[in-house]
């Protein structure tokens, strides 16, 4: 079994760490995936969290660039609030035997409330989807009216990311940032994928975006930081 993944705070890799250690499955990084086009398995999943009850663009264009095949491919999607019609919308790019949505945290700073983070115990859900996985559940989704993101969908809202006077310019959120967009010594380039990593794996919290509603800042507290930037880091240069 391969297994790919997206994260940016630690939750889609939480869930692919639990699934691959349960399947003994090779975990792949979707930003760090070479440059091939077609990946084989017996088995073959894909995790990542829903963005304004979408697919990450990083995901899409990763799932339009590659042929799957596979017995028997699912996909599993971290969800903050609402899935929507995520199975529906990720049929629309490629053919999975199931999708799965397990129900985490939200790391989305402009809807969440200024309470301390709470970690979610993602293991009844999951207990679930293995047992739906080993039996090789199949389900058929119907095409909803939502298209899949294809370019990033907040491309340029890193123009309303700032840094405090607390920033020490540890380069933290370069190295978690999955497409190169950010760069210590506060500098930005365009292509930002919104995906919070930078903001919310800051050791200082010190880049916030102006009138965020909360102070707190959220990690999957099974992932580390460096787990993190192995998974993201680019060699972009901006």
């Amino acid at each position: 079994m391969t297994i790919f993944y997206f994260t940016a705070t630690g939750n889609s890799l939480d869930i692919a760490k639990r699934l691959g250690a349960h399947f003994g499955a090779v975990l792949r990084s979707i930003p760090q995936a070479d440059t091939a086009t077609d990946y084989t398995d017996d088995v073959i999943g894909v995790v990542f969290p829903v963005y304004a009850w979408n697919i990450p663009a990083i995901v899409t264009r990763f799932l339009k660039r590659v042929t799957l095949t596979a017995q028997y491919k699912f996909a599993v999607a971290a969800h903050g609030g609402e899935p929507g019609e995520i199975g529906g919308i990720l049929t629309k790019i490629a053919a999975f035997d199931n999708v799965f949505t397990v129900g985490t945290w939200s790391n989305y700073l402009p809807f969440n409330n200024d309470v301390p983070p709470v970690a979610v115990d993602v293991v009844p859900e999951l207990t679930q989807i293995v047992r739906k996985i080993e039996a090789r559940e199949k389900r058929i989704f119907e095409l909803g009216n939502a298209e899949p993101f294809d370019a990033a969908p907040w491309a340029g809202m890193a123009l309303e990311y700032n840094w405090r006077d607390n920033c020490n310019a540890c380069g933290v959120c370069s190295r978690v940032c999955p497409v190169g967009n950010c760069k210590p010594v506060h500098k930005f380039a365009s292509h930002c994928e919104g995906c919070m990593a930078c903001l919310q794996n800051c050791p200082e919290a010190a880049l916030f975006m102006p009138g965020e509603p909360t102070r707190y800042r959220y990690r999957n507290p099974n992932v580390t930081t460096d787990e993190i930037i192995a998974a993201n880091e680019q060699t972009a240069v901006l």
